[in-house]
């Protein structure tokens, strides 16, 4: 069993009107400030930043048949200037090893789940090359909500 269970997103893209039955928070949490780009690691190459906005699409994309194997998975973001950015993330089994990679980042999903709709606020390192922001790192996050806070 992993340590995160995410469904498929692309069944839930409903109105954020209609999904309001949906909505079962799992924290008490406060909402993390806005983020800002907050320091540079490697001007060329890769820029430790915040992405915020709304999820279009995405999820698990882990070859099918694997088991007790560490899950990637990849969303779409749609940024509040209207931009696209994707972000990932891998959640791994417990295991020793699984338990150290996921003490070092921070996932709080407002329904559990990553869903297509949830406004996403992330930092991680974005890697111009592949046009992606990893959230991998210790002090990572990603956090979900019904609308944007």
């Amino acid at each position: 069993m992993f340590a995160l269970v995410v469904g498929v997103v692309a069944s839930l893209q409903l109105k954020p009107e209609l999904r309001k039955d949906l909505e079962l928070p799992i924290t008490r949490e406060q909402p993390t400030p806005f983020p800002i780009i907050i320091e540079e690691e490697n001007m060329l190459d890769k820029v430790v930043t915040a992405v915020f906005g709304y999820v279009v699409s995405g999820g698990d994309t882990t070859p099918e048949g694997l088991l007790d194997t560490p899950r990637k998975f990849v969303f779409k973001i749609k940024k509040d200037s209207g931009i696209f950015v994707n972000v990932t993330y891998t959640a791994y089994p417990p295991s020793p090893v699984g338990d150290r990679e996921m003490g070092k980042i921070r996932l709080n999903f407002h329904t559990g789940t990553i869903r297509v709709g949830d406004y996403l606020i992330t930092h991680g390192v974005y890697d111009k090359k592949t046009d992606m922001v990893v959230v991998a790192q210790e002090g990572d996050y990603i956090e979900t909500y019904f609308e944007r806070p």
